[in-house]
């Protein structure tokens, strides 16, 4: 009796998990721009990690290969 209610609440507990924390988009143009600042910022620091890994490690591959700072860099080499 107690088993086909326990399978809901069971697939329920696993929704709930598989669901991202809720981020408000900003609503003044403070935010706005501190938004800007935080994806630029984050952006430059991948950048500058990337630069320093190994391109042929699974890391870059899986961090770096899609960034098109380095797709160009590909691009350059091939082509000279």
């Amino acid at each position: 009796m107690t088993m086909p209610k326990v399978i809901p609440l069971g697939a329920l507990a696993l929704l709930l998990a598989a669901c991202g924390a809720y981020e408000a988009n900003p609503t003044s143009p403070y935010q706005w721009e501190q938004r800007q600042a935080r994806i630029e910022r984050d952006y430059q620091e991948t950048l500058a990690r990337c630069r320093t890994l190994d391109r042929a490690s699974e890391r870059f591959q899986r961090e770096c290969a899609g960034l098109r700072e380095f797709r160009a860099d590909d691009t350059q080499e091939g082509g000279s």
